[in-house]
């Protein structure tokens, strides 16, 4: 059974926030900061830019109990895990500036974990942490520090503070949630231990056939004024920022899509990131793609 059509209007602001952010701080260094070492057109993708920063990242395993907990996503009592398919894994970007490394406001942490959402206790138990860690304290901050979920449907639930997810996974789940904030921990610990410099692309492109509206009847109820500045009723842009080492071979790749990131349904008991995440992970060379 699909699951309902809900708009998580806040969800989709925050990306979009955060792509601007990430959008800003890159281009600024590249085009005319003190950073700067190139601007480069890519051929096909528009607004490419590139520049030269610290680079790190890291993966880290964030499966907790596999079996006899409800899994976060669908809100269904019946969602009863009873095993594995793929594990789920935080992925760490960090990018630095090289003439301030030891500031906390030159520094972006970037988290994607494969849980449903980014939890704020989650989130306040990392940062809790990295603060009391004597190595990353001070470095990442509450200012600084972006957590967000791939939005997989079939992984393990009991994490969140809200109501109605913790109605369904019986309560909170503290051994779902320390499996979380560890395996988090050690991807941002093993992205600081690579810091190295390298280079940042930032491209977009239309990419078509790939989503669709949940809702076309309720679009077209928008005013004429509003629709009529779209070519689609969803966007088709496609951002991706590409982290490369300094021979320009890619450590890792951030994609933004406006996507409903999930594929499987809620007759699925096995834990699962999902298909589209776990085609990638960690390559044997430490690239990170997600």
């Amino acid at each position: 059974m699909r699951e309902p059509f809900s708009p998580f209007v806040w969800l989709r602001d925050a990306m979009q926030t955060l792509l601007l952010y990430f959008y800003l701080f890159f281009f600024a260094s590249a085009s005319g900061g003190p950073l700067a070492q190139s601007a480069t057109q890519n051929a096909g993708v528009q607004g490419a830019t590139s520049g030269h920063y610290l680079i790190g990242v890291g993966i880290g395993d964030v499966t907790g109990p596999v079996v006899e907990t409800n899994m976060m996503g669908y809100a269904s009592l019946a969602q009863i895990d009873t095993g594995l398919h793929m594990r789920q894994r935080s992925r760490a970007f960090i990018i630095a500036d090289p003439s301030d490394p030891t500031s906390p406001t030159s520094r972006i942490l970037l988290i994607s974990s494969d849980i449903c959402m980014g939890d704020t206790g989650i989130r306040r138990s990392i940062l809790n942490a990295l603060s009391n860690d004597p190595v990353l304290g001070g470095l990442y901050t509450p200012s600084n520090t972006a957590l967000v979920g791939t939005h997989s449907h079939s992984g393990v639930g009991g994490y969140l503070e809200n109501l109605l997810p913790q109605v369904t996974s019986l309560g909170y789940i503290n051994q779902t949630a320390q499996a979380i904030i560890d395996g988090t921990l050690s991807a941002i610990r093993k992205a600081h231990a690579s810091l190295a410099m390298g280079s940042i692309s930032v491209g977009n492109t239309t990419l078509l056939g790939a989503n669709r509206n949940r809702s076309p009847s309720a679009y077209v109820a928008n005013p004429v004024e509003e629709t009529a500045r779209y070519q689609f009723d969803q966007d088709k842009e496609l951002s991706v920022l590409r982290l490369n080492d300094v021979d320009g071979i890619a450590r890792g790749l951030i994609s933004f899509f406006a996507v409903h990131g999930t594929s499987l349904y809620e007759d699925i008991d096995l834990v699962n990131e999902e298909q589209y995440s776990g085609q990638w992970g960690q390559q044997g060379d430490g690239r990170i793609f997600i």
